[in-house]
């Protein structure tokens, strides 16, 4: 198995290719849209618990990883585009992979049987459970405190993305 940042690095680079704003268009489609006719039901909303779809920390890492690099919007040629889906999907399994792989090499055992040994001490153990987990907060939260959680960042905000954090807040005046 290869490690974590080897993979991170390959889904980087991915989400640096040509037209990427599209594939990232159609997967935030694809696994957050609910299609319905007439009166939805709870049938309808079944397959947004599709293990086969992406989860918010997914999306919002193909996301972060896409605007680190000037955007090209250029329309990728649909044997392209499915490239692009294609190594995506296989990229973030196999990041999942070696997370639980981590995780799991942690709680080994023989550890396990000592009353002292805490998982919970370790970051490899709880990297796996907090990206792949669900929600901390409600959104709302995340937007109301993003200003006091991003305070530190202000500085390298403006200096390099051109707004301060108070500024991208939907409570700015």
């Amino acid at each position: 198995m290869r490690k974590e940042q080897e993979i991170f690095d390959d889904l980087e680079q991915l989400c640096s290719s040509p037209g990427y704003a599209h594939a990232i268009a159609y997967l935030c489609f694809r696994d957050n849209i609910i299609r319905y006719a007439e009166e939805m039901t709870a049938k309808d909303m079944l397959p947004l618990l599709s293990t086969d779809r992406l989860i918010r920390t997914e999306i919002s890492t193909l996301i972060g990883l896409f605007i680190k690099e000037e955007v090209d919007f250029t329309l990728p040629a649909s044997s392209v585009m499915q490239q692009y889906l294609d190594r995506t999907e296989a990229l973030l399994e196999e990041l999942h992979r070696s997370m639980a792989d981590a995780m799991i090499a942690e709680i080994d055992p023989k550890r396990v049987a000592d009353e002292k040994f805490n998982p919970f001490t370790s970051g490899e153990a709880l990297r796996e459970p907090i990206f792949y987990g669900g929600e901390s907060a409600y959104r709302f939260q995340y937007r109301d405190l993003s200003v006091k959680k991003y305070a530190n960042d202000d500085q390298w905000l403006i200096a390099n993305k051109g707004f301060s954090i108070g500024t991208a807040s939907p409570n700015y005046s």
